[in-house]
């Protein structure tokens, strides 16, 4: 399946009760607080020598080892509907989330492209997500907490925990996903930077971006790949024929093409389509919304507003 804007177009005028996608079920485990996870992290605070690791812990580690780690959004949920536009019980949230997430990878990926003020509100660092989009399938370093692990290292330790029943939100190494964890955990909002150092050496992270997908999305639904050569992704699912079929069961490639010439896309459709609000009046003359002015009959009919972006070039992605 290719996502082309003709196919959101067609999407955008379905009867929104139309059952696309359902909404994550939450992953069963037997205590969350208890349960492993993985961070990224991203650590240029040494201009001489960046590092990318992944680090695998519990909520009360990265508590104890870290500044600014989410643990109380671990599982992360990905992309949350205004629940006074449509309640997740309501037969039209499945497809308006589908479209949101849409919509905000797409604004994620034209992020890289801009001539950004760090200081910039958006809902993203583009430098790191460049950087993890131009590595997504070189793995990186892995600790298992504090100590640097080689793969047959982490199998052996992953063998055990998995017998206590605690390995319900980590992407496997057998996984076909694992090839591109470090773009997963950017898409699930599991991924940080290292902005400072406190007086006991210990890093403080910040978020490079809030969650687009659940961690049970990356784990359970997708495969998440990246193309350079296309400005729309695709979806297949995954064949596992005569195998008792293990997640996850489809392949996303995401579009990430070269930038185009200022000719074909000026810095400024960039900029006004990367900080378009999603509220039709969260900013004055917002152009490009994704949800109508409250309490008008567009916003009651649930008629969302811009999903793809309104100029040429810019990647349409979506799961």
């Amino acid at each position: 399946m290719q996502f082309t804007r003709n196919y959101f177009e067609r999407l955008q005028s379905l009867k929104m009760q139309h059952p696309l996608y359902s909404y994550p079920h939450e992953c069963s485990t037997n205590d969350a607080h208890y349960s492993w996870f993985q961070i990224l992290i991203i650590d240029d605070t040494n201009p001489h020598q960046s590092e990318t690791k992944l680090v695998y812990g519990t909520k009360e580690f990265f508590k104890e080892y870290y500044n600014g780690v989410d643990t109380h959004n671990l599982p992360t949920k990905g992309a949350e509907v205004d629940p006074n536009f449509a309640p997740k019980d309501n037969m039209n949230h499945p497809t308006i989330r589908f479209l949101l997430q849409s919509r905000r990878l797409s604004q994620m990926m034209a992020s890289t492209w801009i001539n950004y003020d760090e200081t910039a509100d958006t809902n993203c660092q583009p430098k790191y997500v460049k950087k993890i989009f131009d590595s997504f399938n070189i793995n990186p370093r892995t600790y298992w907490q504090t100590e640097l692990v080689e793969d047959d290292q982490l199998c052996q330790i992953l063998l055990k925990v998995k017998e206590e029943g605690l390995v319900d939100y980590l992407i496997q190494p057998t996984s076909v996903g694992y090839s591109s964890i470090s773009l997963a955990l950017l898409l699930s909002g599991q991924a940080y930077y290292v902005d400072s150092v406190d007086h006991e050496n210990k890093e403080n992270l910040k978020k490079i971006g809030e969650p687009i997908f659940s961690t049970y999305e990356m784990i359970w639904e997708y495969a998440i790949d990246l193309s350079w050569d296309t400005f729309y992704a695709t979806r297949k699912d995954i064949s596992q024929s005569g195998n008792n079929p293990r997640p996850p069961f489809t392949q996303v490639t995401l579009s990430y093409p070269p930038r185009p010439s200022e000719f074909n896309l000026k810095e400024k459709s960039i900029q006004d389509w990367v900080f378009a609000p999603e509220y039709a009046d969260e900013i004055a003359n917002n152009q490009y919304p994704f949800y109508p002015t409250q309490d008008t009959q567009e916003w009651e009919n649930k008629k969302i507003r811009f999903i793809v972006p309104p100029f040429p070039y810019i990647p349409l992605s979506s799961t």
